[in-house]
């Protein structure tokens, strides 16, 4: 919005317009609102509004459910963030750690002349001072800073994951043997490569943080929650992202779950006559 002249009170003496070209991760140009921008606006603010949550927030849930492009919303748009916010209140979760069990760690960063930035949930968890110290992070072997070009990708990728288990762990609020049982497993499955495990990625942490994350609402190891997904048919693969792959699949998993935890069985108790179990 810029202002044009007159009166600072007056909405007349103001313009809004849009970003046309950016530089350098800047705005570079900019150019005058049409009658069709102004649709995705009006969706955005209805959506915002329903949810309750601060734009920000349902801004960067939106962009890692892959919906940041108002263009493409449709009925299940408003379906998927229904199912969201139905995750995050049965389990207390943040909108943005639930949106980022279905995509890339959320990374983006605020501009900076918000009054009071909000972080990224990757720089809350992977750059917080209270595990970080400023000094540390800007050490040049600090394995978790992001490429500053584009904040997507990890400044280094020769930094080898199995070098920072214990940072990670931390990070995840894991012990290291669990964030070890849990790299292991995931390996097995061939869901986290091998080979591509051998280095840090915004990709890997990702993969990592979204089963602490599911582990924690099943008050369960995420080696275990990985096992239970298995029994109740719902696993990991190659090809699938097994209780990830989809906001439905994610609230079918914890039904069916929380209905057999809350009996009081344990993982190891039910993966006993399991036919396929892994030894």
């Amino acid at each position: 919005m810029t202002q044009t002249g007159g009166d600072p009170y007056d909405v007349n003496a103001y313009n809004i317009q849009t970003i046309s070209a950016v530089s350098s991760g800047e705005a570079s140009a900019w150019s005058e609102l049409i009658a069709a921008d102004y649709t995705p606006m009006r969706r955005f603010v209805r959506l915002w509004r329903a949810t309750g949550w601060p734009m920000i927030t349902l801004d960067r849930a939106l962009t890692a459910l892959g919906l940041g492009d108002t263009s493409g919303w449709d009925d299940s748009t408003l379906t998927s963030i229904g199912q969201l916010k139905h995750l995050c209140e049965r389990l207390g979760l943040d909108p943005v750690e639930a949106a980022c069990w279905f995509g890339a760690l959320d990374t983006w960063q605020d501009r900076d002349t918000a009054e009071k930035p909000s972080l990224s949930l990757y720089d809350r968890l992977f750059l917080s001072p209270a595990l970080f110290s400023a000094t540390e992070q800007a050490e040049a072997g600090f394995p978790f800073r992001l490429n500053p070009e584009d904040r997507s990708t990890l400044a280094s990728t020769a930094e080898a994951l199995s070098d920072h288990i214990a940072r990670t762990a931390s990070v995840l609020g894991l012990t290291t043997s669990a964030l070890e049982s849990l790299v292991t497993a995931l390996e097995e499955r061939t869901t986290l490569d091998a080979g591509a495990s051998g280095s840090l990625s915004v990709a890997s942490l990702s993969l990592l943080a979204r089963w602490a994350s599911l582990g924690r609402a099943l008050g369960l190891a995420p080696s275990d929650a990985l096992r239970l997904t298995e029994l109740l048919g719902v696993g990991p693969s190659e090809s699938t992202a097994g209780p990830f792959e989809s906001l439905s699949d994610a609230h079918s998993l914890l039904d069916d779950a929380q209905q057999l935890l809350s009996v009081g069985f344990t993982v190891d108790e039910l993966d006993y006559p399991h036919p396929t179990r892994r030894r």
